[in-house]
């Protein structure tokens, strides 16, 4: 049976990687994990058990997502609600689960940080504002940064 015939809507134009990566039981995500490829002709199914909203025809420049995410590192491509934040890799799940995330209130410490997008964007602003108050790393990673309200009027 064809490609085509099996896996109507996939696309032509992934037919070579289709041979590559199709029943490797990994996951490449990607263009493939789409209802027209079957979620990758099923080798998504895991991924897409523990990740289940990363996925879809909006994210196909993801690829690779069963290395990618949830690895230790933070890849900003996948640093997105849909794949919660490279799986905590980017911003931690303590962080991204919280109330206090993207509460339009911005917050300091990791909240403040590129993987966690700033707050959600809540500390957009401050940091416009405020460009050379930077909080160094030992700051961020501590757990008395937790709570500091940036902006707010008050030297934490």
């Amino acid at each position: 049976i064809s490609f085509d015939a099996q896996f109507p809507g996939c696309g032509i134009e992934n037919y070579e990687l289709a041979f590559t990566e199709f029943g490797d039981e990994k996951c490449y995500g990607g263009p493939f994990n789409t209802p027209e490829c079957k979620y990758e002709n099923g080798d998504c199914t895991n991924f897409n058990t523990e990740f289940p909203s990363c996925n879809g025809d909006d994210l196909v420049h993801l690829h690779n997502v069963e290395d990618e995410l949830g690895n230790n590192n933070c890849n900003m491509a996948f640093a997105i609600g849909l794949c919660e934040y490279d799986g905590g890799d980017c911003c931690p799940y303590e962080i991204h689960q919280n109330v206090l995330f993207g509460n339009g209130i911005c917050d300091g410490g990791l909240y403040n940080t590129k993987g966690c997008l700033y707050d959600f964007g809540d500390c957009d602003t401050f940091n416009e504002e405020y460009p050379n108050c930077i909080l160094d790393d030992e700051l961020l990673k501590s757990e008395s940064s937790y709570g500091i309200i940036l902006g707010d009027g008050i030297c934490d």
